[in-house]
C-alpha cells in the first residue's frame, strides 16, 4: 500500500470514529476534500460523508451522498457489499427525516432484507436497518 493510500485509509477510519462520537463537523471536514483511490475508497468516503451530513442535519446533502454511495457501491463493489448496504440504511434514514416516508419505507425494507440475506438475521447492521424501519412505522417494540 502506498503512503498516500495509507493516509487516505487512516483519514476514513478517523472519520468513522468522529461520526461515532457525534463530531460530525470534524468528520465532514476531514472527508469533504479527499480524493479517494479505488472503488473501496470512493464508496467509503461518500458513505461516511453522508453519515456526517445526516448527523449535521444536512438532510438533502445526506440523501444525495447516500444515494450516490448506493449507486456507486452497487456498481463498483456489488449490491451486497457492506458499504453499499450501509449507504442504503443511511439513504432510508435521510429520506425518512425529510418526510419522504413511502420511499424511506421501501428503501429500508429492501435494505433490511438484503442485510439479513447476506449477513444474517443477528448481524448488528441487520438489526439497525430493521430498527430504523420499525421507528418509521411507529413500532417501538
Amino acid at each position: 500500500m502506498s503512503e498516500h493510500a495509507l493516509l487516505l485509509s487512516l483519514r476514513r477510519c478517523l472519520a468513522v470514529s468522529l461520526n461515532g462520537l457525534g463530531r460530525y463537523t470534524e468528520a465532514a471536514a476531514l472527508l469533504r476534500d479527499l480524493q479517494p483511490e479505488g472503488p473501496l475508497g470512493v464508496v467509503s468516503v461518500r458513505t461516511y460523508l453522508a453519515a456526517a451530513q445526516l448527523g449535521l442535519g444536512d438532510l438533502g446533502e445526506a440523501e444525495t451522498g447516500a444515494r450516490e454511495a448506493v449507486e456507486e457501491g452497487g456498481r463498483l463493489l456489488g449490491p451486497a457489499h457492506n458499504l453499499t448496504l450501509t449507504a442504503g440504511t443511511l439513504l432510508g434514514t435521510a429520506l425518512a427525516r425529510q418526510g419522504k416516508l413511502d420511499e424511506a419505507r421501501r428503501q429500508l425494507r429492501e435494505n433490511a432484507a438484503a442485510w439479513a440475506e447476506h449477513f444474517g438475521d443477528a448481524h448488528p447492521k441487520t438489526t439497525a436497518a430493521r430498527t430504523e424501519l420499525a421507528l418509521l412505522n411507529g413500532d417501538t417494540k
